[in-house]
């Protein structure tokens, strides 16, 4: 079969060699010639190279130009393809050089990846069409963030393979997502506390209408475990007014600091598409992102007056006798600090039972509003391998004034290791007291 490919009805070329007036034809091969015009002989190169692709495209059923020019390009072959240059001809015209290419295939991979590269080229570009689809009819409905998920997913599929139609290119539905990105809007209505209302809005055309069902997401700083400072992340959704309310939920963050809300997108689809394009594609929208989030600062000033608050922190060794350089009474007040919270006095407890630190802690400390205890004992001691464990149990309770009964209770229990069994301790009343400071984070 006569593959064919060239022709050209308004352009005559006398000189040169036959095969760019009509194709040769090549025992057991799809032969394929491309032309191009450039301002010199490397740019017309380019454009018949690019030529023949397409022209191998359409044999094939989908567009290959933009995934096979630069090995064709650079080595004179696809591999994938079994394709290979097996002439060219560059020649100066009237307002440059002119070249053409021939390229040659073999007609059994031919007919071997037209079928199964047509099918899944056409599969892929309604997948992509069926996105798009959806991501207009999401924006007629100014659900914007919908829109700009179903665009990326479309942008996901075209970097995933060939598809027939060029204006899916990978480019051209970034610059989509771009455009529809550059016109969402955040703004902060004034709030109280870590509590601030968000609103989202589109910022084009003559109205601006609120994004319903707009996903932020919103970071914050918080402390683990260990009173160490680290950043978590909430998504939220608009309602149909474009706003949504961000309320402090999580006791371990900051008592003082900013929370930043920028348009949600999902991470997972964002990490697939930079694992399937150029380095540096993604640097545009992420930039976008970036630029388009809004920052609240914020002071929360917490549930106890702190001038009004005292607390006393008593550690118990596993006899049961007050362990007064246990250490404990510092870690709670530094984890306390890492939070934001306070400054609180903190001060060593003293006493047998809850009774006895409560009444000395309002003899040191008379008149206070709020008394808080926090009683830490080791309730269990291991050893093995050269590693000793301790278990510390701990109860922190919260009185008003000169009441007996707690307003608050809280149990907990944590553990520690060390190479010498005075390390465990240490480490099991230091694991208690910031256990103990996180959970009360809530309540001071």
């Amino acid at each position: 079969m006569l593959f064919s490919l060239f022709s050209c009805s308004t352009l005559t070329f006398s000189d040169g060699p036959e095969w760019i007036r009509e194709t040769p034809r090549h025992l057991g091969y799809a032969v394929f010639v491309g032309y191009g015009e450039g301002s010199d002989g490397t740019e017309a190169n380019e454009s018949a190279y690019f030529d023949v692709l397409s022209k191998i495209g359409d044999e094939l059923g989908c567009s290959i130009e933009g995934v096979f020019l630069s090995e064709l390009l650079e080595t004179g072959a696809v591999s994938d393809l079994g394709a290979r240059v097996v002439d060219s001809y560059t020649a100066p015209g009237d307002d440059g050089d002119y070249c053409f290419v021939m390229v040659q295939m073999p007609e059994e991979s031919l007919y071997e990846l037209k079928s199964p590269k047509y099918e899944e080229a056409l599969s892929r570009t309604e997948r992509i069409r069926s996105y798009l689809d959806s991501a207009l009819s999401a924006y007629r409905s100014n659900r914007d963030t919908d829109t700009i998920d179903c665009v990326l997913r479309a942008l996901d599929e075209s970097l995933s393979g060939p598809v027939t139609d060029l204006s899916f290119s990978p480019e051209s539905l970034l610059d989509r997502a771009e455009g529809y990105l550059r016109n969402i809007e955040l703004s902060l209505r004034r709030g109280s506390g870590a509590s601030v209302t968000v609103k989202m809005e589109r910022t084009k055309g003559l109205f601006h209408p609120p994004v319903s069902g707009g996903m932020i997401r919103a970071r914050y700083v918080m402390t683990d475990g260990e009173g160490n400072l680290t950043e978590a992340s909430v998504p939220m959704k608009t309602a149909d007014n474009g706003s949504v309310r961000f309320i402090k939920v999580n006791p371990y963050m900051v008592r003082e600091g900013e929370v930043v809300f920028s348009v949600d997108v999902s991470s997972d689809l964002l990490f697939s598409i930079e694992a399937k394009a150029p380095a540096g594609f993604l640097d545009g929208f992420m930039a976008l992102l970036e630029s388009g989030s809004v920052h609240y600062e914020y002071r929360d000033r917490g549930k106890l007056d702190t001038e009004g608050t005292a607390i006393a922190v008593a550690g118990y060794d596993p006899d049961g006798r007050l362990a007064s350089d246990c250490g404990a009474a510092e870690a709670f007040s530094a984890y306390l600090s890492s939070a934001g919270a306070g400054p609180f006095n903190v001060t060593g407890g003293r006493g047998d039972d809850d009774e006895a630190v409560l009444r000395n802690l309002r003899l040191d400390s008379p008149s206070m509003e709020n008394y808080v205890i926090l009683r830490i004992g080791i309730t269990d001691e291991e050893s093995g391998g050269g590693v000793f464990y301790a278990r510390a149990e701990s109860r922190l309770s919260i009185f008003r004034g000169n009441s007996l009964t707690p307003v608050t209770e809280q149990d907990s229990y944590a553990a520690g290791r060390g190479e010498s069994r005075e390390e465990a301790l240490s480490d099991a009343f230091r694991a208690a007291a910031e256990r103990a400071a996180g959970m009360a984070l809530s309540k001071l």
